[in-house]
């Protein structure tokens, strides 16, 4: 009877056994998956990092063009206007001058 109970014993831990390993199977599976799914989320998060910081780029980019643009004309603008003024004649700053004041005055 002891040897009867001594092996029913050894086959319930044989269970026991079976049954841990079958929890640290299913523990150890469920932990990749977990972590198949971080490195996917975070390689997600990476694409959209970088999309963003192109898309950024991107925008400093165009705004920088648009201000060498805008100071390209003032200069243009400006350096025309020296221009002008230095080779302009008093008779031809007058006449402008009035031409201005009649416009103004609404007497074309």
């Amino acid at each position: 009877m002891a040897a009867r109970a001594l092996a029913e014993v050894e086959e319930r831990l044989k269970l026991k056994d079976k049954e841990v390993a079958d929890i640290i199977a299913a523990a150890v599976e469920a932990g990749e998956r977990e972590k198949a799914r971080l490195i996917e989320d975070g390689e997600k998060m990476q694409l959209r990092i970088v999309e963003q910081a192109k898309a950024n780029i991107d925008l400093e980019v165009k705004k920088a063009k648009q201000a060498i643009q805008t100071e390209a004309f003032e200069t243009s603008l400006r350096i025309a206007e020296e221009k002008i003024k230095s080779r302009m004649t008093s008779k031809e700053r007058e006449r402008l001058l009035k031409e201005s004041i009649k416009m103004i005055e609404g007497k074309n």
